[in-house]
């Protein structure tokens, strides 16, 4: 079967034989964990796409990208010239004024003409990059000239605001154009090799551009050279901004853990003195109970005392004949010689107070003595329940 014959200017895409594949025999299907045959080799695969596209999706991040490190290429042209490009997000920049030592460790690319390769431009939907690697491909076996193993393919895609979808930039070429350029260039087949940009319109210094890697010839070691950079800086900024968060955390958690042992310490101090603080509340309960006694005490009058205070008081030629005690208040009711000099008498009694006839004196016709009614007060501080205390405890401490 021939293919017809597609020629862009010099050189011209000559027409080869696609030679007819013998019917083999099926072969069986390899054992590996994405084979349909395995028991959980579907799910397996499928996790790990769904990993390395979340991966991707992380990594086009605005922050991630931003830590997204630039390589140094050093791209020879088909004419043997050499220029210095900062490649990073897929732009290549001019480098600028480099250093000895940056040259020498700058990566070799080779740029291929586009004499040397078919271009074409496709307008598709907006679709995943699965998707559109899967449109990319079938249109390059639609398209190719030549056979499978001397296709070589290269596309990049952009967005197309005109129809809301994307524009895709193709490039096909053989194997042979891509191995005459690695030679003339005396490069390793594991050099990369780039479409030569669109010299139309020249710019001094050279503006940036967008390479278009052409697949199968070196690139990746590169990708994950920068994808491994961008991973480990990416880690750097998490452990910088777990540290710092741990910084900010510090004080607190410091603050806290002071709390923490000064609760402690007074959980320790509250145990060593709880018999002291039982004592002292014990020592408040009694003068609180001495406090309410002598508050029950105070304005009661015994009358024990009393009658001593009148035996000493009342004359032998006197008598009573009533007595009455409310609270300090003190009325007596008798026969006296004298009822005033009686009155005299119990005013001059220690702790008495007040005394006076209740009622004037009388004396009858047949009566010798006065009648009396005779009213005082008594105090209990000299006649109450304390004084009779403190008496008790001193008896019972005399000799």
């Amino acid at each position: 079967m021939r293919r017809p014959s597609l020629c862009t200017g010099s050189p011209c895409f000559h027409i080869h034989l696609f030679p007819e594949k013998p019917p083999s025999t099926p072969s069986m299907p390899e054992t590996s964990f994405s084979s349909a045959g395995g028991l959980f080799g579907p799910e397996i695969a499928r996790l790990l796409a769904q990993w390395r596209a979340a991966g991707r999706l992380l990594l086009e991040l605005p922050l991630v990208r931003a830590l997204a490190p630039e390589t140094l290429v050093r791209c020879i042209s088909a004419g043997g010239q050499h220029t210095y490009w900062r490649l990073r997000h897929g732009q290549a920049n001019p480098a600028g004024h480099l250093k000895d030592f940056e040259m020498t460790r700058a990566l070799p690319v080779v740029l291929l003409a586009r004499s040397a390769v078919l271009e074409r431009t496709l307008t598709l939907p907006q679709l995943s990059p699965t998707d559109l690697e899967h449109a990319v491909e079938l249109e390059v076996q639609a398209s190719t000239p030549f056979s499978a193993e001397q296709t070589v393919y290269g596309w990049q895609a952009e967005a197309d605001a005109a129809s809301g979808g994307q524009r895709v930039l193709l490039a096909i070429t053989s194997r042979q154009q891509c191995t005459a350029a690695l030679s003339r260039a005396a490069q390793s087949s594991s050099t990369e090799i780039w479409l030569e940009p669109d010299a139309a319109a020249p710019t001094i210094p050279p503006a940036p551009w967008q390479p278009l890697h052409l697949r199968g010839w070196g690139g990746t070691a590169r990708r994950r050279a920068a994808s491994r950079t961008q991973w480990r800086l990416l880690a750097l900024l998490a452990l910088a901004l777990a540290l710092a968060a741990a910084l900010a955390v510090t004080p607190t958690a410091f603050l806290r853990l002071k709390a923490i042992q000064a609760q402690k310490a007074l959980e320790v101090l509250q145990r060593e003195a709880a018999p002291q603080l039982a004592a002292r509340e014990a020592l408040g309960r009694d003068v609180q109970a001495l406090h309410n006694a002598a508050s029950a005490a105070q304005g009661q009058v015994l009358l024990a005392p009393v009658l001593d205070m009148l035996t000493v008081a009342v004359p032998d030629g006197a008598w009573l004949s009533n007595l009455r005690l409310d609270g300090e208040r003190l009325r007596i009711n008798g026969m006296a010689d004298d009822a005033a000099a009686l009155v005299q008498r119990l005013a001059a009694q220690p702790g008495v107070a007040d005394a006076r006839l209740a009622s004037p004196a009388t004396r009858g016709r047949n009566d010798n003595k006065e009648r009396f009614a005779i009213e005082l007060l008594a105090g209990s501080a000299y006649y109450g329940p304390l004084l009779a205390a403190s008496g008790a405890a001193q008896a019972a401490s005399a000799p």
